[in-house]
């Protein structure tokens, strides 16, 4: 299950659901869509973990003029298994004027490939060259000799890499931790750990009904905050027909639940007393 969720309120504006075998970061893309047909306007910032981290999402938040907070899965994965004691990319400057990179060694990466599924140019050194270097445990454990990749929007790509890189993305990213895991700990009071179901499409319909739910207490938990704070002599208006409106919603909603799990039903009969 992947959710989109506000950032000021905790509302879920999106949310789906899927089999094990779908990789969630193809599901960036299809969140941001479904939030802005939801809120009737394209998010300003997203902010994911890692898993998400792909070019191919940074891209399409650079498309989506959304600013992307959320680490790359090369950056995540610098420094572990296989890569652990290489030089990293940044070790290696390209110059523009020759479509080349220079290692630390000053020794030149040539262009030599293009891949049209990645849409990347790979630069090459010789094992010759590198052979001959004092740096090749520290830089490659290629028997060919060390390459790097540079994708064909590269400029767009650096910009977004900023972006997640920034003091504020890594403050959203924090932040996030905490906001997504109480939004799932909160759905677990409706069965949202269990599925009462089975068949996707089903499972489906349970997490759109406990999303809903959540939803409305985040809407009571608003109103009463307006309540108290009219009662306290501020300035605030149509409490009254706000509360009637969750009132006929929330009686909407449990007359829809015949088949929905018992949790969700008395979660809805509590807020309705609660909203009275």
């Amino acid at each position: 299950m992947h959710r989109a969720v506000d950032e000021t309120h905790e509302v879920i504006t999106a949310t789906t659901v899927t089999s094990a075998s779908v990789n969630e970061a193809n599901l960036m893309a299809p969140l941001l869509n479904a939030h802005k047909r939801t809120m009737g306007k394209m998010a300003r910032v997203c902010v994911a973990d890692s898993k998400y981290g792909t070019i191919g999402n940074y891209l399409a938040c650079y498309d989506m003029k959304v600013k992307g907070h959320f680490e790359s899965i090369e950056k995540a994965h610098r420094g572990h298994g296989v890569r652990k004691g290489i030089l990293p990319k940044e070790s290696f400057i390209y110059r523009r004027q020759s479509d080349s990179f220079i290692c630390p060694e000053g020794e030149e990466l040539k262009r030599r490939n293009f891949n049209k599924n990645r849409q990347q140019f790979e630069y090459m050194a010789s094992m010759k060259t590198c052979g001959k270097c004092h740096l090749l445990d520290q830089c490659t454990r290629s028997k060919t000799g060390r390459s790097l990749k540079r994708h064909l929007r590269q400029n767009e790509l650096d910009i977004m890499l900023e972006h997640a890189g920034s003091k504020q993305s890594q403050k959203d990213i924090r932040k996030r931790q905490h906001l997504m895991e109480r939004s799932f700990a909160r759905g677990s009071r409706y069965g949202f750990k269990r599925a009462r179901w089975r068949r996707l499409w089903r499972v489906k319909i349970q997490e759109l009904l406990t999303a809903t739910v959540q939803n409305i207490l985040v809407y009571v938990r608003y109103a009463k905050d307006r309540r108290s704070r009219a009662a306290a002599g501020l300035r605030i208006s149509t409490t009254s027909a706000s509360v009637s409106w969750y009132r006929r919603n929330l009686m909407r909603l449990r007359s829809q639940l015949n088949h929905a799990p018992m949790l969700v039903e008395r979660a809805c009969v509590m807020e309705l007393k609660t909203a009275r």
